[in-house]
């Protein structure tokens, strides 16, 4: 299996896109494109080159370069999927609707690995911080504050409420004098608390533990708790997973793209 491309900037994917005859789709693609790479790996004898995916190094670039694509392309060509990352089901299943004109879906589970629930519930106020930290990402941007130094917690480190919030307030409540009602020490603790009960309700079942528990942190879980000794590069356990997925495609994934993305770029072609 080969490894992920490099990125391709907007101009060259515009490009691309005009000069082929594949519908387009726009993917977080962190680590250098590998979202995209995975995707075509995965959906290849579904799809085969009738859809081409795009890696674009992160959800804020995503965001940012999506109204050049837009501008620059007929309707229909293009299609930008995006990490679940805490949406809720109404706006999930809106972009799924028969009549949605948009260019921005999710993807319906948070990730496309499927791990033990016990997992999940271990990541739990990991994934509570990194929740508050989507959620002040997003609301701070309206008030020209751009969280340009934020950190996720991808440590797996068993933690505990007390510590991650700690390290909220120590990261981000340099911020509370300019917006007391994000980032003072009382606003951040009520964000938590507010979070915390959301994610300690959905880890409790498989059919909502998806919506909050993230697919990268999963991994790195699966790889440490490989029996001690040799092991083999992670790389390797996530080709693994890769192949077997694509042996039979996710339904979120396949159900994404052959009945929603693709019947509406078939429709724009052919009119």
């Amino acid at each position: 299996m080969s490894s992920p491309g490099r990125f391709t900037s907007a101009v060259e994917v515009v490009a691309n896109i005009r000069s082929g005859s594949a519908c387009a789709i726009l993917v977080e693609g962190e680590e250098r494109g590998s979202d995209a790479w995975i995707l075509s790996y995965i959906l290849k004898e579904r799809v085969g080159e009738e859809v081409v995916f795009y890696g674009r190094d992160g959800r804020i670039n995503l965001l940012a370069e999506l109204p050049y694509f837009v501008s620059q392309l007929r309707n229909g060509q293009l299609a930008a999927v995006l990490d679940r990352d805490f949406a809720d089901e109404a706006t999930v299943a809106q972009t799924r609707a028969p009549d949605y004109a948009g260019h921005l879906f999710y993807w319906q589970w948070s990730c496309i690995e499927k791990f033990l629930l016990e997992w999940a519930q271990r990541l739990a106020p990991q994934t509570t911080g990194n929740w508050v930290i989507s959620d002040l990402t997003r609301e701070a941007a309206p008030h020209g504050v751009s969280i340009t130094a934020r950190t996720y917690f991808n440590d797996l480190t068993q933690r505990d409420s007390a510590w991650v919030l700690a390290r909220l307030s120590e990261h981000y409540g340099g911020w509370s004098h300019g917006l007391p009602e994000l980032f003072s020490p009382e606003a951040l603790n009520a964000r938590f608390e507010d979070r915390w009960a959301n994610v300690a309700a959905k880890i409790n079942t498989r059919p909502s533990a998806h919506e909050v528990i993230s697919g990268k942190l999963l991994l790195k879980t699966l790889y440490l708790e490989m029996p001690s000794g040799p092991k083999p590069p992670r790389e390797h356990v996530r080709n693994r997973l890769v192949r077997m997925a694509s042996k039979q495609a996710p339904d979120d994934i396949r159900s994404l793209v052959e009945d929603h993305i693709l019947p509406r770029w078939r429709r724009a072609r052919a009119g």
